[in-house]
């Protein structure tokens, strides 16, 4: 398998180091990270075969199927589930079983897509989190309406993103294609400054 690079790798630093000279709370409002997955994978159930899938994931990852723009979560695996019969899942180490067995697994019922080198995640938090994503989401974000566990695709300006709650602070996780990924994240330090922003390497 290819190594991965980070696709954030030449703008971090540049990044990183402009911010010393932005004027920030202690704690910082804003805090920016990239996420790395071992894996990240889409599901897609074929016609009528939803449940089925729901139940044979269910029964090989030993967690609850999540239920429509919620997500589950079982140790080091993230099971997003992002529309009718599309399910996105992450993981850390060998918490998601190996793609070509996954793939015999759900063989007749569902596709599988390894996206781990077509995306890139990133996470923001911190006390401003839902202001600065304000700033380029139209989505209501707020813990009253999007709560910790909640995830959907929306945008971000005129990118395409999934947007997942995953901590009350409030945390989310932004997951991108890797071609935006720097143009994303440039976006989210500016839109941050005016609250204090870190970013966390």
């Amino acid at each position: 398998m290819l190594a991965k690079h980070s696709a954030l790798s030449p703008v971090l630093e540049q990044l990183q180091s402009r911010g010393d000279h932005v004027q920030m709370p202690d704690p910082p409002s804003v805090v920016l990270r990239e996420k790395h997955y071992s894996a990240i994978y889409q599901v897609s159930a074929f016609n009528g075969m939803q449940s089925k899938v729901e139940t044979e994931l269910s029964e090989l990852l030993g967690v609850k199927a999540p239920v429509a723009l919620r997500m589950t979560l079982r140790e080091d695996l993230t099971w997003r589930a992002l529309g009718e019969g599309v399910w996105l899942m992450t993981s850390q180490g060998q918490a998601m079983p190996p793609l070509e067995a996954l793939r015999d697994h759900l063989s007749g019922v569902a596709t599988v897509v390894d996206l781990s080198h077509a995306r890139t995640v990133i996470q923001i938090s911190g006390n401003s989190a839902v202001a600065t994503l304000a700033k380029g989401c139209s989505l209501n974000l707020h813990d009253s309406v999007f709560q910790t566990g909640s995830c959907t695709n929306t945008r971000y300006g005129k990118l395409g993103v999934c947007v997942t709650r995953f901590e009350d602070q409030p945390g989310f996780e932004l997951l991108v294609f890797r071609g935006f990924a720097q143009h994303l994240f440039e976006s989210l330090f500016h839109a941050a400054s005016e609250f204090g922003v870190t970013i966390d390497r």
